[in-house]
Order: structure tokens, then sequence, then C-alpha cells
């Protein structure tokens, strides 16, 4: 439990969380008082439902695509007649078209419902941003009785949101999530506006929230690694932090962050198609998808031991099929056969507890197991079963359910992560200083072209790592702080000043493992990550400059690419010397590619 202190700013301000899971959704808030102590609060009144901490993530629509029902609204009796009736269509699961195109680990995934027609998921997500908004808006009118109205206006104008995001999604799914929160006029189109929204991923926000009820005392301590498992319906994300107490608390990401497609939902995966073998030649196969309904609804979250059956009921009682186990509507399944339908989360989770540990950079002893999967009684046994004998100790904080909305607020209050591990290696493509010894690039030696102004050679096609003052590479598994500044030098050459109102550098990611130089030869290990755009026109780095053969002039601009990598999202500036010295700055717009089909 950490102590905060006062608020210490001038004005009234709001910080508004949203978690929109692929699921269920739930909101936190914190009012910032001048001179008085920051407190979370969870949302626990909706639009359609009052007395609940977590929104169904669905949304009807009808056959305009106009918005009908929206969160808890979609609870209700009577909006399922009336979808049903007036054939609204139904969107649900709709924030995982959002995810990276990442293969799955296995074959199955759990199905995703397609869009709504003639909407894209920016639009979808806008429109429950909207309910979302709506909601915080009228639990807080209601909390502050009386004062509501006039505190809220007070500050709706400037509210802090947090979003937060699963551990493998970065800057294009970012990118998607500040759109639609655009489009549901959250903030306005611009810098300022987009100052106003920051990024969390989950581990790091039930990092925040375990903290903040009770993370074992000798990890704050003793300076001890912990591991966040975040197991959730579709993915277990997995974070390892490690704290120092040397100035307050603070913790330092030890491992690159892991997401594993084995969540809840893949026990029911399992089980179907342990079911579909098993009715092959039943006349009951046709009730495949109600009994995997009723396991997925009752049986696999309260099974507990392998010494008792289980049993599904889905017909009546003169529903029989002894060579099934169907007798009376039930179908038995023993209690291993369920186990075994746990198995491949299990031991998912524990293999990539033990690759966070062996690649961490310091000592691991803590598992924190969070998200909606940790609920499941017979997963966490197996998990102490397996985990314990590695010196492992497993803690479970109390609600879980507003773990990620309180957490992302307490990620803006109290920051107490300040150094994040890169995922892959970074840097850009271009020409390089040409060097004879090097045999990288005597083998590109018909790239080989002379500077326009009869200077240095450079070579093409290399991959130039990002690299900061100190020379220090962005490599995959590599540490970086907040404040850490990676630099790449780069020279363009234009004919007209005009040209340097947009000038772009691509960004590129390294999935790979060895180091070397040649894009050219590993095409296959490198994307594009994003494109930084700069108006180098009004900057003191450009010069005019005389073709060598006295023909005519030409534009040269030498600057440097500033990137902040250690932050929850990627920042650029522009960086030139005019005085021997790099410290004058411009903004640089970082531009991702928001296909839909990515």
């Amino acid at each position: 439990m950490t102590t905060r202190k006062p608020y210490h700013g001038s004005i009234r301000k709001l910080v508004l969380a949203f978690d929109v899971g692929t699921t269920c959704s739930g909101i936190s808030f914190c009012i910032l008082n001048p001179g008085k102590i920051p407190e979370v609060i969870s949302v626990t009144r909706f639009p359609g439902n009052n007395g609940i901490l977590k929104v169904p993530t669905v949304i009807y629509y009808d056959c305009n695509g106009k918005v009908q029902a929206v969160g808890a609204e979609t609870m209700s009796e009577s909006v399922y007649e009336s979808a049903k009736a007036e054939g609204w269509v139904k969107s649900e699961r709709f924030k995982w078209h959002i995810r990276p195109n990442i293969p799955s680990t296995r074959g199955d995934t759990p199905e995703i419902p397609h869009l709504p027609p003639n909407k894209s998921v920016i639009e979808v997500l806008a429109d429950f941003f909207k309910y979302l908004y709506r909601a915080a808006s009228d639990y807080f009118k209601f909390y502050y009785a009386g004062l509501g109205e006039e505190i809220w206006r007070s500050v709706e104008g400037d509210i802090h949101f947090v979003l937060p995001h699963p551990n493998g999604w970065a800057g294009q799914q970012q990118a998607k999530i500040r759109k639609a929160a655009v489009l549901a006029q959250l903030i306005p189109d611009t810098a300022h506006g987009y100052s106003r929204i920051s990024f969390v991923t989950e581990g790091e926000a039930y990092l925040h929230f375990a903290i903040e009820h009770g993370l074992s005392r000798g990890v704050i301590e003793d300076g001890e690694g912990v591991i966040i498992v975040d197991a959730g319906k579709n993915t277990i994300d997995l974070s390892a932090y490690c704290c120092s107490t040397e100035i307050g608390i603070a913790y330092e990401e030890i491992a690159a962050t892991q997401c594993l497609f084995q969540g809840f939902d893949f026990v029911t995966i399992n089980a179907k198609r342990y079911l579909r073998t098993l009715l092959a030649n039943s006349r009951y196969l046709s009730q495949l998808e109600y009994i995997c309904q009723e396991f997925d609804r009752k049986t696999k979250l309260g099974f507990m031991t392998t010494a008792e059956d289980q049993r599904i009921r889905f017909g009546n009682p003169s529903d029989r099929d002894d060579a099934c186990g169907i007798r009376s509507g039930q179908i038995k399944l023993a209690g291993p056969v369920v186990a075994s339908f746990f198995e491949p989360s299990v031991s998912a989770i524990f293999t990539a507890v033990l690759d966070q540990r062996a690649h961490a950079v310091k000592p691991i002893t803590h598992v924190v197991m969070v998200g909606g999967f940790s609920s499941s009684d017979w997963l966490m046994q197996r998990l102490r079963e397996t985990l314990i004998p590695h010196g492992f100790t497993i803690f479970c904080p109390e609600g879980n359910f507003k773990a990620v909305s309180n957490g992302a607020v307490s990620f803006h209050l109290d920051h107490f992560v300040s150094t994040r591990v890169a995922r892959f290696g970074y840097g850009t493509s271009g020409h390089v200083s040409y060097n004879p010894r090097n045999p990288d690039h005597l083998k590109r030696s018909p790239l080989v072209r002379m500077c326009s102004d009869g200077g240095k050679m450079y070579t093409a096609g290399l991959f130039q790592s990002v690299t900061s003052i100190y020379s220090f590479s962005i490599r995959q598994n590599t540490a970086v702080s907040e404040v850490k500044e990676f630099r790449a030098r780069f020279h363009v050459e234009f004919d007209t000043l005009s040209q340097f109102k947009k000038t772009t550098c691509k960004i590129e990611c390294y999935k790979g493992l060895r180091k070397e130089e040649g894009r050219d030869s590993m095409v296959a290990m490198f994307t594009i990550l994003c494109q930084v755009e700069a108006d180098l026109s009004s900057c003191g780095c450009i010069t005019r400059r005389q073709e060598s053969d006295g023909s005519g002039v030409y534009y040269a601009a030498f600057f440097d690419l500033v990137l902040l990598f250690g932050l929850t999202e990627f920042k650029a500036q522009i960086a030139w010397d005019e005085n021997l010295n790099l410290s004058d700055r411009s903004h640089a717009e970082v531009i991702y590619d928001l296909d839909d089909s990515i």
C-alpha cells in the first residue's frame, strides 16, 4: 500500500480511465483538487444498470447502422426482444479487430465476430467510448451530489484519459484507439488533444493495482523481481518488474513482455474438440454448441478437483446414449478429462514464467495472478503445484474485477515504472559512410555512390541501428529508461527549400537475433514500425551548396532524429546543430499505417 502526497497543481483536474475489455469494460477516475490527496474511485452505476463494476463490451446497431443499445443497456430482456424482432446487429469482441497481426501459437483461436456492416473497428470503438463517457459523467454528478454538475463543467474541457491495452499492442494499435477517441469527441484532433491521452499496458496497470492492494512488502524491501500474469479470456500477458527504493518506490521492467494465446476461452476450445470426437457418431452431435456453452458458463469455472466427475445438462430426462456417457439429459465428463482441457494453458504459463525469470536481469521469486482466468480454482491449484517447487510465491490481489481501470489511474498518479524493455530492435535503413575494410560494405560495393558535394562515399541497403550520444544500440531485450534518448544522424538533400516542409524518416523494427547490418540479407526480419514526419523548412539545419561541377545549387540538411522508446508510447523529435551543440529542437509527428487489414 502506498501513501500518496497531496496534489500540488494549482488547477482542479480530472483523470478518467476506460478499460475496454474483450467481453467486459470498466471505468475509474480521480478528481485532482489542489492540496488534497488523490483517491481512485470506481464507477458502479451505468446507463441501463446500477450497482455493477463492469458492463458487457457489446453494442446493438439497427439495420441503418444507428446505435440502439450499449453496455449495460444490452443486458435487459426488452433490448434482447427488440433486437430479435427488428433485426439489430450485435457487435461484441470487436476489440480484437484492433490486435496486431501476430500468428497464434496454436492452430485454434477463439472465433472473433465480424464487425457490423459498413462499420470500421475505429467507428465501433468510438461509439463505445461515447457510452463510457456518458456513464462517467452521470456517475460523477451522482457521486458528488449537489456539486457534481458544477465540478464536471469546470473540468470536462481538459480531462486526461488513460487508456489501457494488452501487452502485445504498440504504436499502430494506440493510433487506432486515439483516432476512435477523436471520433468520439473525447479529445480534439490536435497536438494538445493528443497530449490528453496516456496509454498503459494492462500488465503495468495491474502492477500499480497490486502495489495499492498489498503486494508483498518483501518485494519492495528486498528488491526482488515480480512477474505479473494477466490471465484473461483470450490471452495471457506476462510482465516482469523489479523494485528500487533508493528514491521513493520505482519499478523497472526487467524482461520483455509476453503475450500467449492460451486464455480462458482455450479451455472451452479444448473441451469442444474433445466433445466433437466423443459425439461424432451420436445423434446428440447437433447439441454440441449448446453443450459447450453450458460448459463455458458453469463447468469450467466451478471445476476444482479430478476426484469428481462433471455433468453438463443439455437435454431432457429421456435423453440417453451410454456410449457417450449421456444419461437423463446430462453428459458425464471424468475429472481428469476436464483437467486435461486446462493443461495447455497451465503448461504455457509455467513455461513463460520460467522464461521470464531466465531472461530477467534481476532474480524473480514472486508471481502476481490477475485477470478473469485467475478466478479459476483449478488453474490456481495447478500453478501452485508447478511454480512453488521452483521457488515462486503466488499472490492474488482482491478486487481483481476493477484492477485495470483502477491501476490505469494509479499509473497516471503514481508512475511507479521508470524503465521498460524493448521487445524488438529498432533502427533505420539508409546510406551509411562507406568503409572498404568492412566486409558488409565491401560486398555491397556496387551500391556505393558519391555525395553531391564530392565528399564522402556512401553505400545503400544497410540497417543503421538507432544510437544514443553514448553509442548504445536499441536491441531486443534492452532496458530503456523513460528519459533516455536515442539518436540517428540524417543527411537529406533537395533542390528547393519547399521540399523540406515534409521531411520523412522510416523507423524499422528488427525481430531477428543476429547482429547484422545488411537489411537486404534478412528482409523477412524487418518491418516498418512507423514514419516520422517533420517540417525542417524553418530549422537552422539547412545549408545552400554548390554542385561539384558548378552546374547549379542544392540544399542540404544534417539533423538528428531523437527517439524516446522508454515511454508507454513512442515519441520523436528533430534536433540540429547551430552552435556546435544539439540543443535546438522541433516537434516530429509519428505516423502509423492504420490499414484495418494489418
